[in-house]
């Protein structure tokens, strides 16, 4: 039964890959939403698959400079545990590339934007969050700033 569920699992992540790639987005939400809300997984599963949902709904909205899917990236962040240190930096990361992404589309100055530079400090003097999410958030933090 296990097997089948982690099965189950797969073919559900698969469908949502196609369904992003053919930009049935909204379909691929709810096909997350049902994942995260109606499986029995453990916390690290659903931090996992949450977090993965919300690089993944990032990338639709860099790519269509579209933010109306801030609220379903809000939501998918909420699923991850934040007793979880591992996804503590994933999480802030998360909520940092949004705020990215709301400048960009909305042309605002990163310098200006109060909520990215305290996402940007929490980030950089955080004891755990790994060095990996540190210099990537300061790189593009760098690039915003001198864009």
């Amino acid at each position: 039964s296990s097997n089948r569920d982690f099965f189950s699992i797969l073919s559900t992540l698969e469908m949502i890959d196609i369904n992003i790639e053919n930009k049935n987005y909204d379909f691929a939400e709810n096909l997350y939403l049902k994942l995260l809300r109606e499986k029995n997984l453990d916390s690290v599963y659903v931090s996992a698959i949450a977090s993965k949902a919300s690089y993944t709904f990032l990338n639709v909205i860099f790519d269509n400079s579209d933010l109306s899917f801030i609220n379903t990236i809000n939501n998918f962040i909420n699923f991850i545990n934040d007793d979880l240190n591992s996804y503590k930096g994933i999480k802030l990361e998360l909520k940092y590339l949004l705020q990215v992404a709301e400048q960009d589309i909305n042309n605002i100055s990163p310098l200006n934007d109060k909520v990215s530079l305290e996402l940007h400090n929490l980030i950089m003097n955080a004891d755990d969050v790994s060095s990996t999410i540190k210099e990537r958030v300061n790189k593009i933090h760098e690039f915003q700033i001198y864009k």
